[in-house]
């Protein structure tokens, strides 16, 4: 288990939180449902749907859909690419276009599990000329609980931009994601979490934005 180890505790340092010196505050609520089959041999497809409020949930700031084939390519690592449609209502009305590529790995210490994910992404943003590549970094740890069909689960998830854009995103630092949840497997198919995400965003034009988030997932397979 020494390599696993060494491996999740760089990518968990690697993600560690900024720390925001001012910020501007929200709350909002993403809602999001996955679902995901096995194709042939170590293939396999997932779609996700998610609806993401902001303005105190009042107010729909997007609808993001996402289909992915993933490769599993041993017993503890997994790639995966996919596709991004960002349908933004707020500010304006817009849809972002994104390619992305990530390695994946699990491993399991005893009863918990340990997760690591390297994504990187192409946004093909209005009104730019050029894709901005966005690298992003994420470990995540989660127990199971009560009697064995529940679980804790906590990650982060630390976003880097590696082009500056003309009229779009900037290199550097992005924005950060820190999540705590529980979850219930309903049955082997149906798996529903609910949990608190803190996203901390790094915005060039304005004051950088805390956002507290409530997160309700549905997992079907």
């Amino acid at each position: 288990m020494k390599r696993p180890r060494v491996l999740f505790a760089a990518l968990a340092l690697a993600c560690a939180p900024a720390a925001p010196l001012s910020a501007d505050d929200d709350t909002g609520l993403w809602a999001t449902a996955i679902g995901s089959a096995k194709l042939s041999g170590p293939w396999s497809a997932r779609l996700l749907v998610q609806t993401r409020m902001i303005d105190d949930m009042s107010r729909l700031e997007r609808t993001v859909l996402r289909p992915s084939l993933g490769y599993q390519v041993n017993g503890w690592l997994r790639a995966r690419f996919g596709y991004d449609a960002h349908f933004i209502e707020s500010p304006a009305d817009r849809i972002e276009h994104r390619i992305w590529q990530q390695l994946s790995t699990k491993w399991t210490l005893n009863a918990l599990s340990l997760t690591t994910r390297t994504r990187v992404e192409e946004r093909l943003i209005e009104n730019t000329d050029e894709a901005a590549v966005r690298l992003r970094l994420k470990a995540g740890v989660s127990h199971p609980i009560a009697d064995g069909s529940w679980y804790a689960t906590a990650s982060n998830e630390y976003f880097v931009g590696l082009n500056d854009v003309d009229g779009g995103p900037r290199s550097g630092f992005d924005q950060n994601r820190l999540y705590f949840g529980v979850g219930h497997n309903v049955s082997d198919n149906v798996t529903a979490e609910v949990g608190y995400q803190l996203q901390y965003i790094d915005r060039a034009s304005a004051e950088n934005i805390s956002v507290h988030q409530l997160m309700l997932t549905l997992k079907l397979r």
